[in-house]
């Protein structure tokens, strides 16, 4: 049975921002921009009735608060939130 206390794996897929320009002045207008320099993937643990009530909005705008910061020399932009499946090892022959 869950609990209000279960946690549950999301990952959180965002756009990584770069900044360019004047690295004393990170995030500073007129000093530099960001460039989006591709994605990366956070797992993140949230609470289980959270993400079954589909507040994946609430879990982006809480990403978002920490990661998406101007005055950083990358910042991150929450695109979307899936569960979190462990990834299934396999071995290749290269032979």
């Amino acid at each position: 049975m869950k609990t209000a206390t279960d946690q549950i794996k999301v990952v959180i897929k965002a756009q990584c921002h770069e900044w360019y320009g004047c690295e004393d002045n990170i995030g500073e207008a007129g000093k530099g921009r960001y460039k989006p320099k591709g994605g990366e993937d956070f797992v993140v643990n949230v609470p289980a009735q959270m993400y079954w009530n589909g507040a994946e909005d609430l879990m982006m705008q809480a990403f978002n608060e920490r990661m998406d910061v101007d005055g950083e020399f990358f910042k991150y932009t929450a695109i979307e939130v899936e569960r979190y499946y462990q990834p299934t090892e396999i071995e290749l022959d290269f032979s």
